[in-house]
């Protein structure tokens, strides 16, 4: 789950959990490298980072985001003493920051994926870095939606782990050390009175309050959801220091971790009634092609038998239209006559009779 900027006015974006310790985990893992320094938040969105690190001991932080509308919340919801904010492109720090000291320590999450000129944004990094400063750079995993054909119209580009480094390390040279950002998954034991458990309010603000909880262990991961660069939700790489793995949890009731199963469960008797369905429907397909073809067979054979009907009645309009058969028929009318049709009758029998004695055996 991710966000391009986490918006903190009223009423524009409610808190999320999930989607809040992805953003405070980078923030808290720099956090240790910041105390008693001169820090520089590139891209630093509506502000709640360089105050988060302020108030962890950083003597002074500037935060620098190129939406106007952004650095106004900053200004407004997250500035006090050392801390600044100032509208300014990534791409042009020197220019911006030119007139100040440099920076002991300069963080930057989730950005490069955004800029035109990678290249251009690292060495500006590495031109306001005080001499054997920090960097922190992360950027996004979208390797997963771009499997599935999804998109973020807001990134210049996607990276693999692998193109990360090799741009990073171009500019920056060699790290302390890589490391992976991805979701949790465990339980919490806390006292039953406990705010954390019972928040009703929907204020994104919510993410700077924080509480530390020393005491935790952290179990390896399931094989089935082992976490690999293809598979995390963000890259972070460290140079000129190295930091220790930070866990960021919220607590979730029994019945929210079940829901999404139970939605699984009911996806997947869905999916089995909609299999069953579909073999019904094609085996009524099957049948009615089957239908089809007897339909058509008969038709063939309905075809033939009035082509035949056809010729019989050809043949017998070219009979009926004979001189043979003009003439049986002036025969047949003369036979029925009353003048002459008795003499006619009566020489057909004196002929059959004279027939009968002249051939004995022919019949007549």
């Amino acid at each position: 789950m991710c966000a391009e900027r986490l918006h903190f006015q009223p009423g524009q974006m409610d808190y999320n959990a999930m989607l809040a310790a992805e953003h405070v985990g980078r923030y808290l893992f720099a956090a240790p490298h910041c105390a008693g320094k001169r820090v520089l938040d590139v891209a630093c969105g509506e502000g709640y980072g360089a105050f988060m690190l302020a108030r962890c001991g950083a003597a002074e932080v500037v935060g620098v985001d190129i939406a106007e509308d952004a650095i106004a919340v900053a200004r407004q919801r997250f500035a006090r003493d050392g801390v600044e904010f100032l509208v300014g492109d990534a791409l042009d720090l020197p220019g911006l920051l030119g007139g100040r000291p440099p920076f002991d320590v300069i963080v930057s999450f989730e950005t490069i994926e955004h800029v035109p000129d990678p290249r251009r944004f690292l060495e500006g990094i590495r031109r306001v870095l005080a001499p054997g400063g920090v960097i922190l750079v992360s950027c996004p995993n979208d390797g997963l939606e771009a499997e599935r054909g999804i998109t973020n119209p807001f990134h210049a580009r996607t990276y693999t782990l692998a193109e990360f480094q090799e741009m990073t390390s171009g500019v920056l040279g060699p790290p302390a050390r890589w490391y992976l950002g991805t979701p949790l998954q465990g339980i919490i034991i806390a006292e039953a009175t406990s705010w954390t458990l019972h928040n009703d309010s929907r204020d994104l603000s919510l993410l700077v309050d924080a509480l530390e909880a020393a005491s935790g262990h952290l179990l390896p991961a399931q094989p089935d959801m082992r976490v690999t660069p293809e598979t995390c939700t963000f890259y972070l790489g460290v140079w000129g220091t190295a930091g220790d793995a930070v866990h960021v949890a919220a607590p979730i009731s029994r019945k929210a971790l079940l829901e999404p199963w139970w939605a699984l469960e009911w996806f997947k008797a869905e999916r089995a009634r909609d299999a069953e369905a579909l073999q019904r429907a094609k085996q009524h397909v099957a049948f009615l092609e089957e239908q089809i073809r007897e339909l058509r067979r008969a038709s063939v054979a309905e075809r033939r038998r009035l082509a035949s009907q056809g010729e019989a009645m050809a043949r017998l309009r070219e009979i009926e239209s004979s001189r043979g058969y003009r003439r049986l028929q002036r025969y047949y009318a003369l036979t029925g006559s009353p003048g002459i049709g008795p003499v006619i009758r009566g020489m057909r029998s004196a002929a059959k009779w004279l027939i009968r004695r002249r051939y004995p055996g022919l019949r007549t």
